[in-house]
């Protein structure tokens, strides 16, 4: 039989098209890569996403620390930024005192923009760490007030939204999830609120039938549910689309010493629980049925008093205990069943009120914490509980060095914020003059600052200014020869 035969021009004439899908296909891709390491990268909201994980692939300081740079933002006697920072768009966002909102470059520190909303009330304090989404910079107040900014420019988009009476106080940090925001209140009238993202329209509000209300208990978003704690130590699911109550159950029916649940809920998909803390010294673990929103009790463990938000990898629930006035640490126990693996105390004092944050870049753990105390630290641990650095910030040994929220993650950098009002940014700490950070001075780094020569920012604001002066000159060549091959 005869085979068909072709042009000989056959594969020039199909070249072009398969060039052509090709591209598109490396364009694709790329899209994706790009998409994919923007998402790995940010660090939208408290804890990093709905479920409350802290649990994040991107890289951070592991060996030691250093401050890439810090920005003054404001602060009223013992209160500064008592909110976690959070990381979208290539910037750094923050909460601080009275409706202060600020905007760095995440990379130089630059200042971007502030706006000042002002507040209501007669405290300074802000609680709610806002979230990031689509744009837009979500912000709610101790006042009562909700608000959206544009991310780009701080500009309102809506709000005020006035939430409930100003004395009822906004403390839980927002929660968004597929076009939704979810806050609650502490005092007053002691309610959780639903508000379309778009508008600020009120969605739904389901006031708390126990009597207490909803300080720094953040909702978890576990499919069509959102799960959160009271001061009553009631831990209660509801439907996040309607507010109907799913389920609520009693802590004090197991044990009649716990206490005000002042955590967020956390949410494990591996083991289909959801792990909080509360004040009266516990650990819990709950079932949680993804079709129904019931909740069933597991276990619970002694950790001592805690407003942490467990984290949890690999098997292992990491959680803070103590608070400003005394010893504090993190534990590590079995996801399992609630057994204690090791604790770690810090040694500067302090209790770690803060939520952990779990970074498994490559399969390397490492989870970064901060303790509130006037020596407070950032503190790095290996997943067997050893030290791996310890970063003190310019403001310890003074009210202004105690920080009370944790770390946020994003494209290699940690940042935090402390009462003295005061943002930091922590990279890796390398030598100065080890400037493509490959571990060893030679020709590359010069060639590294040739790229830049003649630039100016500010003092640091990339490696290639070795020498921190604020230019890319021959003072950085210098700088680098003095430490060839090192």
């Amino acid at each position: 039989m005869k085979k068909a035969t072709f042009p000989e021009d056959h594969k020039a004439a199909l070249l072009p098209c398969q060039r052509i899908l090709f591209a598109l296909m490396l364009t694709a891709g790329a899209l994706w890569l790009a998409l994919s390491a923007a998402m790995a990268a940010d660090w939208p909201q408290f804890q990093r996403d709905p479920a409350r994980s802290g649990l994040t692939s991107d890289p951070a300081p592991s060996s030691g620390a250093a401050a890439a740079w810090k920005a003054f933002t404001a602060t009223a006697g013992c209160s500064g930024i008592d909110t976690t920072p959070v990381c979208a768009e290539g910037k750094v966002f923050v909460l601080s005192i009275a409706g202060k909102v600020f905007a760095f470059d995440a990379v130089s520190g630059a200042a971007l923009w502030n706006r000042d909303l002002g507040t209501q009330s007669p405290f300074t304090f802000e609680l709610s760490t806002p979230a990031y989404a689509g744009g837009r910079l979500f912000v709610a107040q101790q006042d009562g007030r909700l608000w959206a900014l544009d991310a780009g420019t701080g500009t309102t988009i809506w709000g005020p939204v006035q939430l409930g009476a100003v004395s009822d106080q906004i403390n839980t940090p927002l929660t968004y999830a597929d076009g939704r925001i979810y806050v609650g209140s502490a005092f007053g009238n002691k309610t959780y609120y639903c508000l379309d993202a778009t508008n600020g329209s009120l969605v739904w509000a389901r006031t708390g039938t126990h009597g207490k209300g909803y300080y720094w208990a953040g909702g978890c978003v576990i499919g069509d549910y959102l799960v959160y704690g009271d001061d009553a130590g009631w831990i209660t699911s509801v439907n996040r689309v309607t507010g109907a109550l799913a389920d609520e159950e009693n802590l004090a029916v197991i044990e009649s010493d716990a206490g005000a649940i002042r955590s967020s809920a956390s949410y494990d998909a591996e083991t289909g629980r959801v792990y909080f803390t509360d004040q009266g010294g516990h650990l819990w673990a709950y079932t949680f049925d993804p079709f129904t929103g019931d909740l069933a009790h597991v276990w619970h463990t002694e950790i001592g008093w805690s407003t942490s938000t467990p984290a949890v990898h690999d098997g292992k629930v990491y959680v803070g205990y103590g608070n400003y006035a005394g010893a504090g640490g993190l534990h590590c126990v079995s996801a399992a069943d609630g057994a204690l693996l090791w604790t770690f105390t810090t040694p500067g004092g302090g209790g770690v009120q803060s939520s952990p944050v779990v970074s498994v870049p490559n399969g390397t753990v490492r989870i970064y914490f901060t303790a509130n105390g006037p020596s407070s630290a950032v503190y790095a641990l290996d997943n067997s509980g050893q030290i791996r650095w310890q970063y003190t910030s310019d403001e310890a040994g003074t009210e202004a060095g105690y920080i009370l929220q944790g770390v946020a993650l994003s494209e290699g950098r940690l940042y935090f914020g402390n009462d003295g009002g005061y943002l930091y940014a922590l990279r890796e700490a390398f030598a100065d003059w080890d400037v493509n950070r490959d571990g060893s001075v030679n020709v590359l780094d010069l060639v590294q600052v040739g790229l830049h020569f003649g630039e100016s920012g500010i003092p640091g604001w990339i490696p290639e200014d070795v020498n921190r002066d604020g230019a890319i000159n021959v003072l950085d060549l210098v700088a680098i020869g003095a430490h060839f091959v090192q």
